[in-house]
């Protein structure tokens, strides 16, 4: 338990270190000087971007206050992996909407009561 609590604090001091260097850095904007420092937000979009880098600075600057490392780790993981997914391509098929509403049964219990 102590040797996690160890790593995650030493994610998160590399974490909030890049993040620092990224507001420090005077040399673009915010989101350009973020993907320097995590250039797997590349695969989102300028929107998602945006609202990613946002995120990752708000919740780093919340976890240093509250002392609470694992809010900034989870953020960081969320969108890593939502990156990851955007760049497989994934969500991207088109979606077949319905013309009329389909009413299905309710489905059994699993367990029937004795």
């Amino acid at each position: 338990m102590a040797k996690a609590r160890a790593e995650d604090s030493s994610e998160f001091m590399v974490h909030a270190s890049r993040v620092m260097s990224a507001l420090a850095d005077d040399q673009g904007t915010i989101v350009e000087r973020m993907l320097k420092q995590y250039p797997w937000i590349h695969p989102l979009d300028d929107h998602w971007r945006s609202v990613c880098v946002d995120d990752l600075i708000k919740t780093t600057i919340s976890s240093v206050s509250m002392n609470a490392p694992e809010q900034a780790l989870r953020k960081l993981t969320s969108w890593r992996e939502t990156a990851y997914a955007t760049s497989m391509g994934w969500g991207e098929e088109p979606k077949e909407w319905l013309q009329k509403p389909v009413r299905v049964k309710r489905p059994r219990r699993l367990i029937e009561k004795p």
